[in-house]
């Protein structure tokens, strides 16, 4: 962590702007009591208006930490996340003066934004409990346990016996005797024939036609009844 405890205010030598670029939106901070702490999330193209005279910053991670004369501690989460982007966050003081971001990098050594950052907090980097390799992560193992005894795979259907007797076999009933005797049917027909013009000759004909049109070839579609003898 890079401390820096003189208050940063506007110097002749580097003069704040009057105000943060247009269309910035505004966010006023209510510094807290002494011995407390406020967290904000940072969001770019925004100004954060600190309700102070003075601050002094450190920082902590990706966080820039500002401490007030009287011992309160706001956390302006992610600001170094977004301190690089095209619309980077500005701070101003209690008299509307706008601090530099060039002027806060300096007063901190002027860190280098692409270097990865240890985690904020206990345990964070080599120093702490975390591994020395780890990046400033510190993980503690997760132990699944024991998943217990699983299902058996006997007994899901219960008792599968059928619950009633089988039919009872079909018998041969052998040789059916059919009947004996002979059938003997007769038809005898004439069909009556009108005379149509480009049919066949009008009169009366042993048999019948087929569905009993027999000038159907030249359009005639009139049934000739046939007539039982």
């Amino acid at each position: 962590m890079v401390s820096q405890n003189t208050p940063i205010t506007p110097t002749p030598n580097s003069p704040a702007p009057a105000s943060p670029p247009a269309g910035y939106d505004a966010v006023v901070v209510a510094m807290p009591p002494q011995g407390e702490t406020t967290t904000i999330a940072v969001v770019p193209a925004t100004e954060y208006q600190m309700e102070a005279p003075d601050v002094s910053f450190t920082k902590d991670g990706n966080n820039l930490v500002a401490h007030a004369p009287d011992g309160g501690t706001v956390v302006f989460e992610d600001y170094f996340t977004f301190a690089s982007s095209d619309l980077p966050p500005a701070l101003t003081l209690a008299d509307g003066a706008v601090i530099p971001q060039e002027q806060i990098f300096a007063e901190l050594g002027n860190p280098d934004l692409n270097a990865a950052e240890p985690a904020a907090g206990p345990g964070a980097g080599a120093g702490g409990t975390g591994p020395a390799d780890g990046g400033g992560a510190a993980f503690t193992p997760y132990d699944p346990g024991d998943i217990g005894t699983g299902l058996s795979v006997l007994d899901l259907l219960g008792n599968l016996d059928l619950a009633f007797a089988p039919p009872p076999p079909l018998e041969d009933p052998g040789i059916i005797d059919f009947a004996e005797g002979t059938l003997a049917i007769e038809v005898i027909t004439d069909t009556i024939v009108p005379t149509t013009p480009g049919g066949i000759a009008g009169g009366t004909y042993d048999g019948i036609f087929e569905d009993n049109q027999p000038n159907a070839h030249v359009g005639d579609t009139s049934v000739a009844t046939p007539t039982l003898n």
